[in-house]
């Protein structure tokens, strides 16, 4: 199967850390390609995830604004 072109992760609890962890070795999951990642966090917590929001409507308002191009 071909790797993804774009990945898109969120999480709100400890369990998603492992989620992010693995997004962020993705070098190792896909050695072939560079797909773009972006991980996020919802309320600010210590996290390997790149992105902060400060609430699910963040969230929904991101992905709102990526299908509305």
């Amino acid at each position: 199967s071909n790797p993804p072109d774009f990945v898109m992760c969120f999480g709100d609890e400890e369990s998603d850390e492992s989620m992010f962890t693995a997004l962020a070795e993705a070098p190792n999951l896909w050695p072939n390609a560079t797909p773009t990642i972006i991980t996020g966090t919802v309320v600010k917590k210590p996290s390997i995830a790149k992105y902060y929001f400060n609430d699910v409507y963040e969230v929904r308002d991101l992905l709102m604004d990526c299908a509305n191009g």
